[in-house]
């Protein structure tokens, strides 16, 4: 933990870090049967800002009906919650997780009937594009990518992660940085926590919505951005081949932002660094999370909350404040 966290949403009410702990008999821990989101506040000269708070949290609710879940508090309990971690540990910019999961109960499959719901803050060390990185290198995996009739890859799920685990250990194994995923037919899906991009004679692509494929917040905006720019965007299916002939990859996500690739199966792409269409797009995704246009200032949400509380061993009126102010959300 970063010593900048000490304050943690957890089970209705702020926490100090230590407090916030799950059952060794959780259901999720021993069956994966948690969603999450992963949400941006970005640094600004007017404090932090949420970038498309709205969208990821109503992705959050829509991968909990998904799996049947019930929410313990409203959409609008967890948004408040959202701000009040960053405030609460005085973060500047911040990387931040809802997460809702099954709770402690009998062991077995069948799902214990109580929803715990966290809210973690992290401290805004997350790079917003890899740029010392430059450009990555990517391999396709052995290991494919489960389609709509064997999961739900529309749901940012804990338990369809355990098959990126496999990709990247893989990936690693063999010199690069992540592993791209095909799905049963061979066409190109995404990478473990990225969508992909390909850019072939000023056209850019991307695998189409069918795919089975987690539908990123960045992976639209990059599709707006693109737009915008003039460019011809182009959602359809990708043959493992064309990630070979293409003039520029690039991956998007939500921690990393837009992210060139350089190798593919250790093959260079393009000249092996960032092309210029994706530094074009990386240039116009910092702008938007920066709301330097009229239109990308509907993305941001100011951070609210009281001035921060002090920390452990000092005043706590202001973490009073913040529980009360969440009031009402259910443990």
């Amino acid at each position: 933990m970063s010593s900048e966290i000490q304050w943690v949403w957890h089970q209705g009410q702020l926490v100090q870090w230590s407090a916030a702990r799950a059952h060794v008999t959780t259901h999720a821990l021993h069956y994966g049967t948690a969603i999450f989101e992963g949400i941006r506040a970005h640094g600004s000269p007017r404090g932090p800002q949420f970038f498309r708070l709205g969208d990821h949290l109503r992705r959050f609710a829509e991968s909990a009906r998904l799996h049947r879940m019930q929410l313990p508090c409203s959409m609008e309990q967890v948004r408040q919650a959202c701000h009040a971690v960053v405030t609460a540990n005085r973060l500047e910019a911040a990387y931040v997780r809802p997460l809702a999961y099954y709770a402690e109960g009998p062991l077995g499959v069948p799902k214990a009937d109580t929803v715990q719901l966290s809210v973690i803050p992290v401290s805004g060390a997350l790079p917003l594009v890899n740029a010392e990185l430059g450009s990555v290198k990517l391999g396709v995996s052995t290991w494919r990518r489960a389609g709509g009739s064997h999961a739900l890859p529309a749901a940012k799920a804990s338990g369809a992660y355990q098959s990126a685990l496999l990709v990247a250990r893989e990936a690693k194994l063999h010199g690069y940085d992540d592993g791209l995923m095909l799905d049963d037919r061979g066409c190109v899906c995404e990478a473990t926590a990225q969508n992909l991009f390909l850019v072939r004679d000023g056209t850019i692509l991307t695998p189409t919505r069918s795919a089975p494929i987690l539908l990123g917040i960045t992976r639209d905006t990059v599709l707006q951005l693109a737009t915008a720019l003039g460019y011809r965007v182009s959602e359809e299916e990708v043959p493992r081949g064309w990630l070979y002939t293409a003039d520029e990859l690039f991956l998007t996500g939500t921690s990393s932002g837009v992210v060139g690739v350089g190798f593919i199966d250790h093959l260079p792409v393009g000249d092996g660094g960032i092309g210029r269409i994706t530094r074009e797009l990386q240039r116009a995704y910092q702008a938007a999370t920066r709301g330097e246009s009229f239109r990308e200032k509907a993305w941001l949400t100011a951070v609210e909350g009281d001035d921060a509380p002090a920390r452990p061993g000092g005043d706590t009126a202001a973490v009073a404040t913040r529980r009360s102010a969440l009031e009402g959300v259910s443990p």
